[in-house]
């Protein structure tokens, strides 16, 4: 039985490492070899604590 549309896409997805710093000069290094994202291709990533501290801020915000 189906649990609902979310459930469904989220089953599918494997768990994902922490991005670290270690990461992103791995992917900036290796900028001109990545295909498919323009990000990862300049190196324009973020560690998983600078996302977490600008999503934290964003939802702080009110409209």
């Amino acid at each position: 039985m189906l649990k609902g549309w979310q459930a469904a896409l989220d089953e599918e997805y494997p768990e994902t490492k922490p991005v670290t710093e270690r990461t992103v000069v791995a992917a900036q290094r290796q900028g001109r070899w990545l295909r498919g994202s323009v990000r990862l291709t300049m190196g324009r990533i973020v560690t998983d604590a600078q996302y977490h501290e600008r999503r934290k801020r964003a939802l702080s915000k009110s409209l």
